[in-house]
């Protein structure tokens, strides 16, 4: 079973490079994103009309916390299934990913692809989302995220099989 761990910035291409390459080769993986989580459950407990920089906005730190069990409990039910399972998330810091290894069950596998964008690229899209959707991350946290990235390493975790750097422009 195995586990494929997408890390990047917002805007890095994590979520289309998911969608035209790992998900169009394989249809029997199940696919968790913090941001899908986020947005269904912004929209259920503020309301159908909000997009998902409104909702992120609102939330509480109580909410963000919800919203992770919710994401820890998908996670636990695609394991218990025995699911290959793809996890869409920024998870740029080895505490972030550390946090998640925890919840992950010792028989899996684990895949990290490491999506990166030039910045220019990442903030041009940004304002496209913004048009499109309106999933916007203001541009200075984007900059403080990438201030904070720290790259995967094979020693973070011993399921940890490959690092793949995927150079999106």
């Amino acid at each position: 079973m195995k586990i494929y761990m997408f890390v990047g910035l917002p805007n890095s291409g994590k979520t289309t490079y998911i969608q035209n390459k790992i998900l169009t080769e394989n249809n029997n993986l199940v696919l968790i994103s913090r941001d899908d989580i986020l947005v269904e459950y912004g929209k259920k407990t503020l309301g159908e009309n909000k997009d998902y920089t409104e909702i992120f906005k609102t939330l509480t730190n109580a909410q963000q916390d919800e919203i992770n069990k919710i994401f820890n409990k998908k996670l636990e039910q695609a394991q218990k299934e025995n699911k290959d399972i793809v996890i869409d998330m920024t998870l740029l810091t080895k505490k972030a990913r550390a946090k998640l290894f925890k919840n992950i069950h010792r028989d899996y596998k684990i895949d990290i692809y490491n999506v990166i964008a030039p910045m220019d690229d990442i903030i041009k899209r940004n304002q496209k989302r913004k048009i499109e959707n309106g999933k916007f991350v203001p541009v200075e946290i984007i900059i403080k995220m990438a201030q904070s990235y720290e790259n995967p390493e094979k020693n973070e975790d011993k399921r940890i099989e490959h690092i793949y750097f995927i150079i999106n422009q």
